[in-house]
């Protein structure tokens, strides 16, 4: 990202979106009533495999030239810590073809543009300032409400200090307000009339904010399945914890179906 770059009226986090030159992020200028646009080419796409890596994923690695670091991460089931390989793509493309190359991997199924938000601690829906290539949040919870959060939620700071911290984070960005944008040119049909129109981009700009995912994707996207999964993606960030394969979440269960569940669609 150009470190130069700098815009000091406020920014709504809109969109994100993988590119072979890394993450093009997607911004609406309340100001100007505009949008901008930012790349991070310093940013690729990654894979998770074991450390040390296998004899055949030593050979995957060296084939394609790929780069490769040591990171840690915490066990989701057994807090340990663990030693993993982390391996970068240059290409968004190159990275679910690449996972089914190991023999074991993580997180090669994470969309990048969605890792991106993760591992910078972004939310979509809400404002920053973007100053020297750094995105810094440019909303807080207001005075107001802050008093009434405390006086809801305080016990909470020292009973379950994580139960704490996650509703603040939502509360606080809930509470901001919602920009007049039309989004049109994101292929987004919005309603006739202007009650509707406000209703529905509120709903869309607080599920993109709670679920890390991008706006436009907020107002089409009824898959529940799929808002809570970036929920439990995002936190598990946050937290350094790696993101585990669907089959270690059934920890030995056979998979049930119940009909009607999770399936009511958003107003």
């Amino acid at each position: 990202m150009n470190q130069s770059v700098v815009y000091v009226a406020s920014l709504y986090l809109i969109d994100a979106q993988a590119e072979t030159r890394g993450v093009r992020l997607i911004f609406y200028n309340s100001s100007e009533g505009s949008i901008e646009t930012i790349l991070d080419d310093a940013y690729k796409p990654y894979l998770l495999i074991p450390h040390p890596p296998r004899p055949g994923d030593e050979e995957v690695i060296r084939s394609l030239n790929l780069d490769t670091r040591v990171v840690e991460r915490r066990d989701l089931f057994t807090d340990d810590t663990r030693s993993l390989t982390l391996v970068e793509v240059d290409s968004p493309e190159l990275l679910q073809r690449l996972s089914r190359r190991f023999k074991l991997s993580w997180e090669g199924w994470v969309p990048p543009e969605l890792s991106y938000m993760y591992d910078h601690n972004l939310a979509f829906g809400v404002p920053y300032k973007v100053e020297a290539g750094i995105f810094k949040p440019d909303y807080e919870i207001p005075q107001k409400l802050r008093v009434r959060f405390e006086d809801r939620f305080s016990d909470l700071r020292e009973s379950d200090p994580k139960k704490y911290s996650l509703i603040e984070r939502w509360f606080t960005l809930c509470s901001q307000p919602v920009p007049e944008i039309t989004l049109k040119g994101f292929e987004v049909e919005e309603e006739a009339d202007e009650s509707s129109i406000v209703e529905r981009r509120c709903l869309a700009f607080t599920l993109a904010r709670v679920a890390t995912i991008p706006v436009p994707t907020a107002y089409t996207e009824r898959r529940v399945s799929f808002w809570v999964r970036s929920i439990l993606h995002a936190y598990l960030r946050r937290e350094n914890i790696l993101i585990p394969r669907p089959e270690e979440l059934m920890r030995g269960e056979v998979e049930r179906r119940i009909q009607g569940a999770l399936t009511m669609p958003p107003k």
